[in-house]
């Protein structure tokens, strides 16, 4: 967890990206301060070394296909357990943490045959599990897309373009093939040139303008930019699983916004109702988002906590063990079927 350090500018990049994460260079080059070829030039060195990535992916219903599951490995067997879990679409994202428990896994499952496989096969399948904990998800508090590393002043975030919504004249459903190579491919790089997506997709550039703008503006596809935590300014990554009375979620739920830490929240149908994976300035900050969290709340709080030591896969792409990406990625649909579309 030991911190390293990006170059100002491109903090602000990020921001700005994280702001709008397709928007033109010509419009972010006002913002940030540097010409559109200088701002290409520093995103390609960014997504070349794994250390920054904008891409999409879909979203469901939380009840139907999201959970949070944490699974306990027998010592010296995790990194085994990561390789047989890491090649299944259905888990987005592997933590490794300390605390008592070995991985934390977040499922986005498309649908809810395919998380009750994954909860009742793949998981029981991976050898020396000594125990399986649920959690899944009822309602989304936060996203970790609203989150940002706040290099930008207020003013400078307002004069960021963001996506256009759809136009009055366009189609309002999008074609599941469509709808499959933007999901697919923005998957992979969320900054792919419609032009090329239209190429992909054999349909006109216009078309794919369209439907990208509807699955934003419905909520079905969120596109976001991240970054390395260790270079965030927020090293320490911290997942929470807290037990609060009921009528205290939405207490919890009005202070979300308030607290930067909070990069991801969820209500739970599980042995725990509350969720939250949060990135801190250090470890000491753990006890002191303990204390605004249960003040917050203003009642009593149980909860478990878990420090995370690497994260070999995020939202389906692979990490090394520094952290950095590495440019392979999982998704439903392999890249040769989308080269084979092309």
């Amino acid at each position: 967890m030991q911190e390293m350090h990006l170059h100002e500018m491109d903090r602000r990049l990020i921001h700005a990206l994280q702001v709008s994460p397709r928007a033109p260079w010509t419009d972010l080059a006002p913002v940030v301060g540097l010409n559109e070829t200088t701002l290409a030039r520093r995103w390609k060195a960014l997504t070349e070394s794994g250390l920054a990535l904008t891409h999409g992916y879909a979203v469901g219903t939380p009840q139907h296909g999201s959970a949070i599951v944490e699974v306990d490995i027998e010592p010296g067997y995790v990194k085994q357990a990561v390789g047989r879990l890491s090649p299944i679409p259905a888990a987005t994202t592997i933590d490794i943490v300390a605390s008592g428990l070995s991985l934390v896994v977040t499922v986005g499952a498309a649908t809810e045959r395919e998380l009750t496989e994954f909860l009742l096969e793949d998981l029981p399948s991976i050898p020396h599990v000594r125990q399986i904990r649920t959690q899944i998800l009822t309602g989304v508090l936060r996203v970790a897309d609203e989150w940002t590393i706040r290099e930008l002043d207020e003013s400078e975030v307002q004069s960021i373009p963001r996506a256009a919504g759809p136009r009055a004249r366009a189609p309002r459903t999008v074609p599941a093939e469509l709808e499959a190579v933007i999901v697919e491919v923005l998957g992979r790089d969320g900054r792919t040139s419609a032009a090329e997506l239209a190429r992909i997709a054999r349909v006109p550039p216009q078309r794919v303008q369209d439907a990208l703008a509807v699955l934003l503006h419905s909520g079905r596809f969120h596109l976001r930019t991240d970054l390395v935590n260790t270079l965030s300014g927020w090293p320490v990554h911290v997942w929470y699983f807290m037990d609060v009375e009921a009528v205290s979620l939405q207490d919890f739920a009005r202070m979300v916004g308030g607290l930067p830490e909070i990069r991801f929240a969820a209500t739970s149908g599980g042995s725990e109702n509350l969720v939250v994976d949060v990135w801190l300035k250090n470890l000491a900050a753990i006890h002191q988002l303990e204390v605004a969290m249960q003040n917050a709340l203003k009642r009593g709080v149980r909860l478990r906590r878990g420090v995370v030591l690497r994260t070999p896969k995020r939202l389906g792409h692979m990490m090394d063990r520094h952290g950095r990406w590495t440019g392979e990625t999982v998704t439903r649909v392999a890249e040769a079927e989308l080269r084979d579309r092309a």
